[in-house]
């Protein structure tokens, strides 16, 4: 004799599942569009949207940012049931506008906003002469650093405790110019 149990079993991003179980054997019918099984709910952009921002946190690259800036707003029409085909056009056109825009943005204000290196930090900078400095020997004290300092010109000679500006540098040494003191 065969027995016949109607069931409503749970799979992850299958709605309406249904089981018809027997002795012997397990129908399974999905009650479901196409559709409906590769649906993306909104939750699940803005998830996506925080995991790439995070990422973006640990690899300050300014690619992730624009992934996710692109999934959050593709939560928007997620939100009104968009079919997952209109919501991966929204993500990939939005990905693209992002590095097209967003991205040379960022750059430019991290760039411009931040000067690193010799160049940025003590080229032109004032700073004191811990020892004489001549063209080929001399001690400076800039930022609370000490570095070896030599003058730009073979016969001037600057003496212990003077002002100078730093001109250039060339590995660990400054070239200096006397500020007339």
């Amino acid at each position: 004799m065969l027995t016949f149990s109607l069931k409503m079993v749970y799979f992850p991003f299958v709605k309406g599942c249904v089981v018809l179980k027997t002795d012997k054997l397990i129908f399974i019918r999905f009650i479901i569009v196409w559709q409906r099984l590769f649906y993306m709910d909104w939750h699940v952009w803005l998830i996506i949207g925080v995991v790439l921002f995070i990422f973006e946190i640990f690899t300050p690259t300014m690619f992730f940012i624009n992934l996710a800036v692109a999934a959050m707003i593709t939560a928007i029409p997620a939100y009104y049931e968009a079919d997952i085909i209109v919501q991966m056009i929204c993500f990939s056109v939005l990905t693209v506008l992002s590095y097209m825009f967003l991205r040379p943005l960022l750059l430019g204000k991290i760039k411009s906003s931040q000067e690193t290196g010799v160049k940025g930090k003590y080229i032109g900078a004032m700073a004191k002469t811990v020892t004489e400095v001549t063209a080929t020997s001399g001690r400076i004290a800039v930022f609370g650093e000490e570095w070896d300092a030599r003058t730009e010109g073979s016969d001037e000679v600057i003496h212990a405790e003077q002002k100078v500006t730093i001109t250039a540098n060339e590995g660990i040494i400054m070239f200096v110019k006397s500020l007339g003191e």
